[in-house]
């Protein structure tokens, strides 16, 4: 089976952008589309669609498979790796501004051990990329004391920022010895 089936373009606020179908996605840690993806209505003329949107971790998952497995000579994948992990800092925003904070830290964590993997620790010193950079820890911090969160969530951030977040980075600071 090939992963890729088709593309078709299509106009969004103006400019012409291609979407692509895929059948399977190498280096995806789930094949579950609904953890994988978020879900963007697609309206234009009279035609209204939902499609199935990547995640920014689900990109850095495949972008770190592409980069270790596949030729680079003809292909952009340090280059989406890059983007895809300043993506992900603000998709882990968007999620805590609109009190998805338990989706936040699922993503999170699903880096966190994207980070672990030893290979993935080679590429990130073979092309000078700092995977735990997409975390957005300072705007987090300041989540975990606004008001307009739920206590609970307050609760899972302060956690988050004050156990968790400590020990990925000393474990990130130990790994660069």
């Amino acid at each position: 089976m090939t992963v890729w089936v088709g593309a078709v373009q299509i106009t969004i606020q103006g400019q012409p952008t291609l979407v692509e179908f895929l059948h399977t996605i190498p280096g995806l840690d789930t094949n579950n589309p609904t953890t994988a993806c978020v879900e963007q209505e697609y309206a234009e003329h009279s035609v209204k669609r939902r499609l199935s949107i990547m995640t920014p971790v689900s990109l850095v998952l495949t972008k770190l498979h592409a980069l270790r497995h596949f030729n680079q000579e003809t292909r952009q994948d340090e280059l989406h790796l890059k983007v895809s992990i300043q993506a992900f800092r603000r998709f882990i925003m968007e999620l805590v501004e609109a009190r998805e904070v338990r989706l936040a830290l699922w993503n999170w964590r699903r880096l966190v051990e994207c980070h672990r993997t030893k290979p993935n620790r080679r590429l990130e010193k073979e092309h000078r990329f700092k995977i735990l950079d997409a975390i957005p820890i300072s705007e987090m911090r300041q989540e975990s004391e606004n008001p307009k969160q739920s206590m609970e969530a307050r609760e899972k951030l302060k956690n988050f920022c004050r156990l968790h977040w400590p020990r990925v980075f000393k474990e990130r600071i130990g790994s660069v010895k």
